[in-house]
């Protein structure tokens, strides 16, 4: 975004009859993009299928095939086009290109790896290039992911803390920047198998400006170049069956980020962030999962930086101060070999400090969604949910499992 012109933000958070009463356009547009994209990853070909159908080449291979070498190589790319209808970005699309990595012959306990390429665009005129990597290695002892982006986003400010005055008046900003924030894992074998002790790097280079004139002609606009660099320790424990769509098994990540000037930042704080999920199998078809979310900030921190609730149904940024908890749980049944409804629902609640979160509000948010398995040995899925929060219905489509992410 650039200052001197005319910012076009979309005001995604309506009422459930503003809803309801929505552009037809708007969502035919989007329902068509939804169903091409399920369409096109399940051709009758099964690409996806066939991308991941690492053994049955390799025989092929071994045998002495190569056009079944050159198969095998062809078949590890999978397109993934993805509509977004999403509160704080707007309604667009994005395109990713992943690569799914061959499984070692050696190697039968490592979850399969995924590199890609990816962008989005939408009608708030936000769009973002990315890069992305998640790795298992050498028999899941070695976890590696990472993030590289570029975006220009316009977005909403809501305020900070319960009582904000922006609360239903946001204020339109954009930020435009480029993030960086590469994480390894190595697991501690003498202590249990699933358990992990690593380092991640955080960098966000950001330019936020602030259009005060659209408000009232007399007031300046503000633009603002700011960059935080954090370093810290991350420690996990890991027994899942599956990190990407678990049916049984534990996960906690407590990650503790240091930003300073010591590291090239503009900003001196700390940053707590904690997750805790479980997942129960009922039955072969039917799971029931949870989880916990954490997030305290202690210094001074940029809005943009601040703890948030994390649940479906309440935009980024509405909610925002140096202490926030969420609490949320799932039901997910399995109707077919790859089709899924999910239901879910849960709460948070915001503070400036631990001592005020007993008396802080609670937000409350819940809804409904499905998911399909365009990719059954990676156990990655695409879906849609809707979700309702204080009269207001939210849309959203989701690439993987949310309580995984």
């Amino acid at each position: 975004m650039r200052l001197g012109e005319e910012t076009y933000v979309v005001k995604h958070k309506t009422s459930i009859k503003s809803w309801r009463d929505r552009s037809k356009k708007v969502k035919l547009i989007t329902c068509f993009l939804f169903i091409w994209s399920v369409w096109f990853t399940a051709l009758p070909t099964y690409a996806s299928d066939i991308s991941l159908d690492v053994e049955a080449t390799t025989d092929t291979v071994k045998a002495g095939d190569q056009d079944g070498k050159s198969m095998m190589k062809d078949r590890r790319f999978v397109p993934v086009p993805i509509p977004i209808s999403n509160p704080t970005l707007g309604t667009g699309l994005a395109a990713a290109l992943l690569y799914l990595w061959p499984h070692n012959e050696d190697d039968t306990v490592s979850p399969t790896s995924i590199s890609g390429v990816g962008g989005l665009y939408t009608n708030t005129d936000s769009w973002a290039a990315t890069l992305f990597h998640q790795g298992y290695y050498a028999r899941d002892r070695f976890r590696l992911q990472g993030v590289l982006g570029y975006a220009d986003l316009n977005l909403k400010f809501y305020g900070i803390g319960n009582d904000s005055i922006f609360r239903d008046n946001p204020l339109a900003y954009g930020a435009t920047g480029t993030i960086f924030n590469p994480q390894a894992r190595f697991q501690l074998p003498f202590i249990s198998k699933d358990l992990y002790l690593g380092l991640q790097l955080y960098y966000l280079d950001v330019e936020v400006a602030f259009e005060l004139s659209n408000i009232l002609p007399i007031l300046p606009n503000i633009a603002i170049g700011q960059r935080n660099v954090g370093l810290g320790p991350i420690l996990s424990y890991d027994s899942r069956d599956n990190t990407k769509w678990p049916s049984t098994g534990n996960y906690l990540d407590l990650a503790v980020l240091d930003f300073g000037d010591y590291a090239g930042g503009d900003f001196d704080y700390l940053q707590y962030k904690l997750k805790w999920s479980q997942n129960f199998s009922v039955t072969d078809s039917l799971v029931l999962q949870y989880r916990f979310d954490g997030q305290l900030i202690d210094g001074r921190a940029p809005f943009y930086q601040l703890s948030n609730i994390n649940l479906r149904g309440i935009p980024w940024g509405v909610y925002a101060d140096d202490m926030a908890v969420t609490l949320q749980g799932q039901v997910r049944w399995e109707l077919f070999k790859r089709w899924s409804m999910l239901f879910f629902g849960g709460g948070g609640r915001v503070a400036e400090d631990v001592s005020d979160l007993g008396s802080s509000p609670t937000e409350f948010a819940g809804g409904t969604g499905f998911r399909y398995m365009i990719a059954p040995k990676a156990k990655l899925t695409i879906g849609a949910d809707l979700a309702f929060s204080n009269g207001r219905a939210e849309f959203y489509i989701q690439l993987g499992d949310f309580l995984s992410n």
